[in-house]
């Protein structure tokens, strides 16, 4: 069986999973999770152009920066603690002052990949779709492999040439897996909020009824757990495409 392939991949990435869920949903539940839920409750429905205006303009501020800040560097450990195989009888305060001490280098990482992506989108979508697969394994290569971030990105092209459809049909298929699992969260948050607003009798006067505390709460940890599916899929991904490089031409 082809090593790069979604059938070798996936087992790989759910046995690095459970081998370490303790550690990677802890951190998924403080890093990815309550940032999420922080979000939602600071943005409360307002619409983009309505952020960072007026007396909420700080607490926006605060919301982006900490959802930014916990995805960076829960990518970073989880990076590292899949790659090694665990902390090496390491604490796990050290992967978190490397995980600081790496996020300029990986904030960068995302900015380039992101301005790319969005340039080749801007050129008739196609070209934005392969350059954000080429670029694809610049986080996990900046946790673990190339902490400058202009090598992680020279690295990811590297190792994804020969096999970008494969590596872009990959990521599609997990990708299309958290969509339904979205609509599925999205159907049934919406069906538990009209059921506990019913239950109680009325909606509040002001702020997030229980319906809406359940939905939120859904949506923070299903994002919470496709956040730690993917970077541990593309981490699994990046060690086999390295395994198993493609052949030049």
């Amino acid at each position: 069986m082809d090593p790069i392939s979604f059938g070798q991949i996936w087992p790989r990435t759910v046995s690095g999973v459970r081998r370490h869920g303790d550690m990677l949903w802890s951190l998924a539940a403080a890093f990815l999770f309550l940032p999420q839920l922080l979000f939602a409750r600071q943005m409360n429905d307002r619409l983009p152009q309505q952020w960072f205006k007026g007396e909420l303009a700080i607490g926006d501020g605060v919301a982006v920066a900490l959802v930014v800040l916990g995805s960076l560097l829960f990518q970073i450990m989880a990076a590292r603690l899949l790659v090694r195989d665990g902390t090496g009888g390491q604490p796990l305060g050290r992967d978190l002052k490397a995980a600081f001490r790496l996020f300029p280098a990986a904030f960068a990482a995302l900015m380039l990949q992101g301005l790319a992506t969005g340039f080749g989108l801007f050129l008739l979508i196609i070209p934005g779709i392969w350059i954000f697969t080429r670029l694809s394994l610049a986080m996990p290569l900046v946790a673990t492999d190339q902490p400058d971030p202009i090598n992680a990105l020279k690295t990811s092209w590297a190792l994804t040439s020969g096999r970008t459809l494969k590596v872009f049909g990959m990521l599609f298929v997990l990708i299309l897996g958290f969509m339904m699992l979205s609509i599925g969260v999205v159907g049934l948050g919406s069906a538990l909020g009209v059921i506990s607003t019913v239950a109680a009798g009325a909606p509040p006067a002001e702020g997030w009824g229980v319906g809406r505390w359940l939905f939120e709460l859904l949506n923070a940890g299903a994002s919470a757990a496709f956040g730690t599916i993917y970077i541990a899929f593309i981490t699994q991904l990046m060690l086999a495409l390295k395994q198993h490089p493609a052949d030049k031409f």
